[in-house]
Protein backbone atom coordinates (compact mmCIF):
# COMPACT_ATOMS: atom_id res chain seq x y z
CA UNK A 1 0.00 0.00 0.00
CA UNK A 2 1.70 3.36 -0.98
CA UNK A 3 0.99 6.48 0.52
CA UNK A 4 -1.07 8.15 -2.86
CA UNK A 5 -3.50 4.69 -2.28
CA UNK A 6 -4.02 6.32 1.19
CA UNK A 7 -4.62 9.70 0.01
CA UNK A 8 -7.08 8.39 -2.11
CA UNK A 9 -8.69 6.52 0.37
CA UNK A 10 -12.35 8.28 0.86
CA UNK A 11 -12.70 7.42 4.32
CA UNK A 12 -9.35 9.23 5.34
CA UNK A 13 -10.18 12.13 2.86
CA UNK A 14 -13.28 12.85 5.56
CA UNK A 15 -11.59 11.99 9.16
CA UNK A 16 -10.14 14.22 11.47
CA UNK A 17 -6.16 14.94 11.56
CA UNK A 18 -6.58 13.86 15.02
CA UNK A 19 -8.66 10.02 14.15
CA UNK A 20 -5.61 10.11 10.92
CA UNK A 21 -2.58 10.82 13.31
CA UNK A 22 -4.42 8.46 15.74
CA UNK A 23 -4.53 5.34 13.51
CA UNK A 24 -1.60 5.84 11.71
CA UNK A 25 0.64 5.98 14.72
CA UNK A 26 -1.08 3.17 15.93
CA UNK A 27 0.04 1.23 12.48
CA UNK A 28 3.24 2.85 12.61
CA UNK A 29 3.64 1.25 16.06
CA UNK A 30 2.22 -2.27 15.49
CA UNK A 31 4.34 -2.75 12.18
CA UNK A 32 7.33 -1.24 14.54
CA UNK A 33 6.42 -3.80 17.26
CA UNK A 34 6.56 -6.97 14.85
CA UNK A 35 8.96 -6.36 13.31
CA UNK A 36 11.11 -7.52 15.98
CA UNK A 37 9.30 -10.37 16.80
CA UNK A 38 9.83 -14.16 15.23
CA UNK A 39 8.44 -14.89 12.22
CA UNK A 40 5.46 -17.07 13.31
CA UNK A 41 4.55 -13.98 15.39
CA UNK A 42 4.49 -12.05 12.56
CA UNK A 43 2.53 -14.57 10.71
CA UNK A 44 0.07 -14.97 13.72
CA UNK A 45 -0.48 -11.08 13.16
CA UNK A 46 -0.99 -11.33 9.51
CA UNK A 47 -3.69 -13.98 10.16
CA UNK A 48 -5.67 -11.59 12.47
CA UNK A 49 -5.16 -8.79 10.18
CA UNK A 50 -7.29 -11.06 7.57
CA UNK A 51 -10.09 -11.02 10.58
CA UNK A 52 -9.61 -7.01 11.36
CA UNK A 53 -13.09 -5.39 10.45
CA UNK A 54 -13.07 -2.34 8.43
CA UNK A 55 -15.00 0.89 8.87
CA UNK A 56 -17.41 -0.67 6.02
CA UNK A 57 -18.27 -3.68 7.50
CA UNK A 58 -18.20 -1.65 10.70
CA UNK A 59 -20.98 0.61 9.39
CA UNK A 60 -22.61 -2.11 7.44
CA UNK A 61 -23.41 -3.37 10.63
CA UNK A 62 -24.23 -0.45 12.13
CA UNK A 63 -26.31 0.93 9.57
CA UNK A 64 -27.86 -2.77 8.91
CA UNK A 65 -29.03 -2.94 12.61
CA UNK A 66 -30.76 0.26 13.06
CA UNK A 67 -32.35 0.08 9.97
CA UNK A 68 -33.64 -3.42 11.85
CA UNK A 69 -34.48 -1.72 14.93
CA UNK A 70 -36.60 1.61 13.77
CA UNK A 71 -38.36 -0.96 11.85
CA UNK A 72 -39.49 -3.49 14.55
CA UNK A 73 -40.08 -0.24 17.36
CA UNK A 74 -42.03 1.02 14.31
CA UNK A 75 -44.43 -2.05 13.68
CA UNK A 76 -44.44 -2.73 17.33
CA UNK A 77 -46.50 0.35 17.65
CA UNK A 78 -44.03 3.14 18.24
CA UNK A 79 -44.09 4.80 14.96
CA UNK A 80 -41.76 7.51 15.59
CA UNK A 81 -39.24 5.02 15.33
CA UNK A 82 -39.58 4.67 11.75
CA UNK A 83 -37.53 7.88 11.50
CA UNK A 84 -34.83 6.04 12.66
CA UNK A 85 -34.57 3.61 9.64
CA UNK A 86 -35.32 6.74 7.35
CA UNK A 87 -31.76 8.34 8.79
CA UNK A 88 -29.96 4.98 8.37
CA UNK A 89 -31.05 4.59 5.13
CA UNK A 90 -29.84 8.30 4.64
CA UNK A 91 -26.79 7.86 5.71
CA UNK A 92 -26.30 4.78 4.15
CA UNK A 93 -27.11 5.69 0.53
CA UNK A 94 -25.24 9.02 1.57
CA UNK A 95 -22.14 6.92 2.01
CA UNK A 96 -22.10 5.20 -1.08
CA UNK A 97 -22.51 8.19 -2.85
CA UNK A 98 -19.71 10.28 -1.25
CA UNK A 99 -17.44 8.05 0.61
CA UNK A 100 -18.48 8.98 4.00
CA UNK A 101 -21.37 9.97 6.67
CA UNK A 102 -21.56 11.14 10.24
CA UNK A 103 -21.52 7.75 11.83
CA UNK A 104 -18.08 7.20 9.99
CA UNK A 105 -16.33 10.20 12.20
CA UNK A 106 -17.61 8.00 15.37
CA UNK A 107 -16.52 4.81 13.90
CA UNK A 108 -13.28 6.37 13.26
CA UNK A 109 -12.43 7.63 16.89
CA UNK A 110 -12.94 4.02 17.24
CA UNK A 111 -10.24 3.47 15.80
CA UNK A 112 -11.56 1.47 12.94
CA UNK A 113 -9.12 1.50 10.24
CA UNK A 114 -10.10 1.24 6.14
CA UNK A 115 -9.29 -1.84 4.25
CA UNK A 116 -6.49 -0.08 3.08
CA UNK A 117 -4.93 1.27 6.25
CA UNK A 118 -5.05 -2.48 7.58
CA UNK A 119 -3.61 -3.70 3.88
CA UNK A 120 -0.64 -0.79 4.77
CA UNK A 121 0.24 -2.69 8.22
CA UNK A 122 0.14 -6.06 6.31
CA UNK A 123 2.31 -5.43 3.55
CA UNK A 124 4.62 -3.80 5.74
CA UNK A 125 4.74 -7.22 7.51
CA UNK A 126 4.98 -9.17 4.37
CA UNK A 127 7.78 -7.15 3.64
CA UNK A 128 9.52 -8.07 6.98
CA UNK A 129 8.81 -11.85 6.27
CA UNK A 130 10.15 -12.08 2.98
CA UNK A 131 13.57 -10.53 3.32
Amino acid sequence: MDTLELELDRVREHSTPAALKAIDRATDTNIFYYSRLPKPLIEDRIMELNEEWDTERVLQLVSGTSILAGLTLGFLGKKRYFFLSAVAAAFTIQHARQGYCAPLSIIRKFGVRTKNEIDREKNALMQILNS
